[in-house]
């Protein structure tokens, strides 16, 4: 399988996923490519990566050109499509698009202390929020695709604020000349 270039936008395996729970041995494997493989060429990487155990075996085809991956279509080659992340006394089943808790004692002290102001203020709902730079979850993405504007990278970030900045207040100042011409 040859590996992807950007730059001329050829070649077959985009990324090698990697997912693991923390602690524990179960992992998925995710393979990222163009999305005209050969059937024959799954079952190799299939084989392959099989006797090394993972929980799962996941083929994702890629037809955008994107950086990020954006999945046209997902395929479970082999095993399952979820792992098992036990955290306290929950256990949650998490995709490979989930978001993976880098820390998860800190994270369970934060739960705790939630939960200890939840129960003194008797709440009607609970929004589930994160905002931050890592793994990007199914709910990230969505609001990715639902933003106005979105960064791929921070690089961009000045980009994004002098450019479209600029064009935004030249927008704004030209509906206010033509709506205040005649008004003084």
């Amino acid at each position: 399988m040859r590996s992807w270039n950007p730059k001329h936008q050829q070649g077959d395996l985009r990324y090698l996923l990697l997912r693991q729970a923390n602690p524990g041995q179960d992992w998925l494997a995710v393979l990222v490519t163009r999305p005209d493989l050969s059937p024959q060429l799954l079952e190799d990487w299939a084989a392959r990566l099989s006797p090394l155990g993972p929980r799962g075996l996941l083929w994702v085809e890629q037809e955008s050109s994107a950086g990020a991956v954006v999945p046209k279509r997902e395929h479970l080659l082999v095993g399952e499509n979820r792992l098992l992340q036990p955290l306290g006394d929950l256990h949650f089943e998490l995709g490979w698009r989930s978001f993976f808790q880098i820390h998860p004692p800190a994270y369970w002290q934060m739960l705790q202390q939630l939960r200890q102001w939840l129960l003194a203020l008797n709440p009607t709902s609970v929004l589930d929020l994160y905002c931050g730079i890592g793994s990007i979850g199914l709910e990230g993405m969505q609001a990715v695709q639902a933003a106005d504007y979105a960064l791929a990278q921070f690089r961009f970030l000045s980009t994004l604020l002098l450019e479209h900045g600029r064009t935004n207040y030249n927008r704004v100042a030209n509906v206010c000349r033509r709506n205040l011409r005649g008004v003084a």
